[in-house]
């Protein structure tokens, strides 16, 4: 006959927020670290705007991330049939690997408006 021990585990109480790796509040179009847009600008879907980072992973009025996630039109990756901006992935993974996060990256195949189309197969959208 087999004793199984019992053990128990009471977590110490917190009054922050817990970051909860892979799952939880990520960042958008932004890494650790990084300052938000001033006014209303946004830079969903075009190449990733890299900020000087000064080593303070903190974001401001906002809790840590375990993920760091950005929406890329397919143009920005594939800008000639065939030739691939790998260059585009790896520094996003070498960033965000640097920021104590996780990549997660969504490639759209076209936007809203003609400034957003791929230039590859635009003639089935």
């Amino acid at each position: 006959m087999s004793t199984c021990k019992v053990i128990v585990t009471r977590p110490k109480v917190i009054d922050d927020v817990l970051v909860n790796p892979g799952i939880g509040f990520m960042t958008f179009q932004r890494f650790n670290g990084d300052k938000l847009n001033e006014g209303k600008g946004w830079t969903e879907g075009f190449p990733i705007v890299y900020q000087d980072f000064d080593g303070n992973l903190e974001n401001e009025n906002h809790p840590m991330t375990s993920i760091a996630y950005f929406r890329i039109y397919w143009k920005y990756i594939e800008q000639e049939k065939g030739s691939y901006n790998w260059e585009l992935i790896d520094k996003a993974l070498e960033t965000t690997r640097a920021r104590k996060q996780t990549l997660m990256l969504r490639i759209a195949p076209y936007g809203a408006n003609d400034e957003e189309m791929s230039p590859l197969g635009t003639e089935n959208c």
